[in-house]
């Protein structure tokens, strides 16, 4: 089973990212993997622990904020949040699924939980960032250090 990916400069990207399997849509990221408690003891710290670099994400960290929060006082690092609307989510979850039925509002509950979130790390002191696209992320990653290699 996939469980991340390792790419130059010491970085993994931890969470699978296999949209369809047999014509199914999945989740991607670790909110795939159960049980959950998984994800918050054994594959986040185990790759942090590994890597110089890690970067996960998961919805499931907008219902688990002390747990969260304790990974932070852990190993530090920044909350990175997409800045994607709650509309265009739904509509790629569709595009993902094939159109198949969701409960839209779990998704704008979700939406909504993380953006309050992500205030109340600011607030506490936590790093965070807005991610917009590609291009954010790979500013953010070396701004904190990482480097793809030469000739990558």
């Amino acid at each position: 089973m996939v469980v991340g990916y390792e790419l130059p400069g010491d970085l993994c990207i931890l969470g699978r990212y296999e949209y369809f399997v047999d014509g199914e849509g999945r989740m991607g990221g670790l909110d795939g993997f159960k049980p959950y408690v998984r994800m918050w003891e054994e594959l986040i710290p185990n790759y942090t622990a590994t890597y110089e670099h890690c970067i996960f994400e998961s919805i499931m960290i907008s219902s688990n904020v002390g747990r969260a929060r304790d990974l932070y006082a852990k190993y530090g690092g920044v909350f990175a949040f997409m800045d994607t609307p709650a509309d265009e989510c739904v509509r790629r979850i569709y595009a993902r699924n094939g159109d198949k039925p969701i409960k839209e509002k779990v998704v704008t509950d979700a939406h909504k939980r993380m953006g309050k979130v992500k205030v109340a790390f600011h607030n506490d002191g936590i790093r965070v960032a807005s991610i917009h696209d590609g291009r954010d992320l790979e500013n953010l990653l070396r701004d904190n250090g990482w480097s793809p290699g030469v000739g990558v």
